[in-house]
């Protein structure tokens, strides 16, 4: 079985999600509302609708809600607004209930359903005394999600001694250090040993 899709990519993730066109006439650049375990949450189209595979889909595949209006994007902006807030507040209280812990980013759903908090931190961290904190203040649900040093660099971005973007920040899910050097390119490895020497 074969799905209309599009890819959405989120503000606050460099991840590339699949999503149904749900039927709507989408185009590149389009902003858009679309649903998620987490609540509803804006993102921007970046590919044409295509044809895809089920085989070649996470289930379940969920539905682009509907074109962003004038409301949402407001809305958008003021949750982003919040959200650098919220991070200083979080900070603020980690400090206070001296945990080794290092918040990185805040953002809110669009419907404000969660607050999630992406943090650093060498060892476990018992963070349930912050998170109700936070929850007495913002009134919603909470999410406090420890990420790795390679999760951080997906998020801020960056680029190789190639000199072009990070292989964590564009496609590779899982990346290494130095991916680029493991990729499994015969033309690469097998032609590199063909290649002249630099003059001196």
């Amino acid at each position: 079985m074969k799905y209309n899709v599009v890819r959405i990519l989120f503000e606050n993730s460099n991840r590339i999600y699949f999503f149904s066109n749900n039927n709507l006439p989408l185009t590149v650049s389009d902003f858009v509302v679309v649903e998620s375990e987490k609540g509803n949450q804006f993102g921007k189209v970046i590919s044409e609708i295509f044809e895809i595979d089920e085989s070649k889909l996470v289930k379940p595949l969920k539905n682009v809600i509907r074109i962003a209006n004038n409301a949402d994007i407001e809305m958008n902006e003021k949750n982003k607004k919040d959200a650098v807030n919220a991070l200083k507040k979080a900070r603020d209280m980690v400090q206070l209930l001296n945990l080794n812990m290092n918040i990185l980013s805040a953002n809110f759903t669009l419907d404000r359903n969660q607050l999630a908090f992406n943090f650093i931190a060498d060892d476990r961290v018992d963070f349930r005394e912050l998170a109700k904190r936070l929850a007495g203040i913002y009134k919603t649900r909470i999410e406090l999600r420890q990420i790795g040093v390679r999760d951080e660099v997906r998020k801020i971005g960056g680029n190789g001694i190639c000199g072009r973007e990070l292989c964590c920040c564009s496609f590779l899910p899982a990346p290494s250090l130095f991916c680029c050097c493991n990729l499994p390119d015969p033309l690469w490895s097998g032609g590199i040993f063909c290649l002249p020497h630099l003059q001196q």
